[in-house]
């Protein structure tokens, strides 16, 4: 662990003199906003409904969010421009404390830490692998929560960067501050689960709907760490974006798997994969489905209709003669 920190502070003291300035992160954001609309507009057109399609602009967008978290951990590490807002947002939910949103914030603040959220998302998983007849789902929410922690703790020792003063916390906080890993994992889990309900309950109407809902979760979770003075602003921005980008990179892994299971089915089953209808096997040539039924219509009526009717009814067409 010391000697990847020790490669990433290197990497940091080398591009700290560039990299913190307005310019670079305006366009970073600029440039990273572009290709995901550019993604969002491009998977709806064309062969968007090829999964392999999907799978790949779902690739694209991981790579361009991870690379704006790199900027964001970059610029942070480097007290950079957009650090500038941090001391005034922090001041502003200071001073509007009250005995009432305390209590609520501490509240929310335990169901988003890390052992409220595993918390959840084992509750969460459990209730989708029993709707769903699957331990897919279940297993890609734990994936993506697990996986978030294990970046954002990562992050932390290499960022290494200090909390608000102790004066203005609310609770105990000892770990460095960025990023907040209540926002990472909290973003992560629900993105995972916002994932599973746009394929499984696919509509516009639905998606908009719920994306909403996930992200008021977050947007919440991230007001109660700040509202308690236990992290900046750019903290719990920087732990949505990097819960965002390993829920991405959860769902281009899960889209891999998936689109690798349905073209080789003979993986699963265990069972010689069928020919395609209308190839060639051994220098013969497989007939087609509407080929052998016109055959058949020819030298077995009774045949053919057992045939259609075995494919709309789901039995077993009779033999002609019996």
């Amino acid at each position: 662990m010391s000697a990847i920190v020790d490669v990433f502070h290197g990497l940091l003291d080398e591009v700290r003199t560039e990299s913190s300035s307005m310019e670079i992160a305006v366009g970073a954001a600029a440039v990273g906003a572009a290709v995901l609309a550019l993604s969002g507009f491009a998977g709806r057109i064309g062969g968007s409904s090829r999964s392999g399609v999907r799978v790949g602009w779902c690739a694209v967008r991981a790579l361009v969010v991870s690379a704006l978290f790199v900027v964001v951990a970059v610029q942070v590490a480097g007290s950079g421009w957009i650090t500038g807002a941090d001391a005034a947002t922090l001041r502003w939910f200071v001073d509007h404390r009250n005995g009432t949103a305390t209590a609520w914030a501490l509240v929310i603040t335990e169901l988003g830490s890390p052992v409220g959220v595993v918390a959840l998302a084992v509750i969460v998983s459990g209730v989708l692998a029993w709707r769903r007849r699957s331990a897919v789902p279940a297993v890609f929410v734990l994936g993506a929560v697990g996986f978030a922690a294990g970046v954002s703790t990562m992050t932390k020792y290499v960022v290494a960067r200090a909390r608000p003063p102790a004066v203005l916390h609310l609770t105990a906080e000892s770990d460095f501050s960025f990023p907040s890993g209540h926002t990472t994992g909290t973003t992560a889990m629900v993105g995972a689960v916002l994932v599973v309900f746009v394929l499984t309950r696919p509509g516009y109407v639905r998606t908009a709907v719920a994306s909403v809902c996930a992200a008021v979760i977050v947007a919440t979770v991230a007001a109660t760490r700040l509202y308690l003075g236990v992290h900046w602003l750019t903290d719990v921005v920087g732990g949505a974006v990097l819960g965002t980008a390993v829920t991405l990179i959860a769902a281009t892994f899960a889209g891999l798997v998936v689109a690798d299971s349905r073209c080789c089915p003979s993986r699963r089953s265990g069972e010689r994969a069928r020919p395609s209808p209308g190839r060639r096997i051994s220098g013969v040539p497989v007939p087609r489905e509407n080929e052998v039924l016109s055959e058949m219509r020819f030298r077995c009526p009774r045949a053919e209709q057992g045939l259609r009717g075995s494919r709309r009814e789901g039995v077993r067409a009779r033999s002609c003669g019996g």
